[in-house]
């Protein structure tokens, strides 16, 4: 769907014209997951093995990520755990 993106705004042209450039977004990297791990749940150790799994399975679309990351720190802290991976 990104793709079509622009061919949708053109039909709203007050708001096409407001867009300096069309980049795609680029999918995350296990490095971007880390941090947003860790920035969104300091008091969370999320294992790497956990987040590398994430990254793939999302294929990067940060979205799903932040998603299932919250799902994660919700299953941790129904369980009283301050670190979970795959194990």
């Amino acid at each position: 769907g990104e793709e079509r993106v622009p061919t949708s705004l053109a039909k709203l042209e007050r708001l096409h014209n407001r867009v300096v450039e069309w980049v795609p977004a680029q999918p995350a990297s296990v490095e971007d997951v880390i941090e947003l791990s860790k920035s969104n749940y300091p008091d969370l150790e999320i294992g790497e093995d956990l987040l590398e799994d994430l990254c793939r399975s999302t294929r990067g679309c940060l979205r799903r990520v932040a998603v299932n990351l919250y799902k994660v720190q919700c299953e941790a802290s129904a369980n009283m755990w301050d670190r979970v991976d795959l194990a």
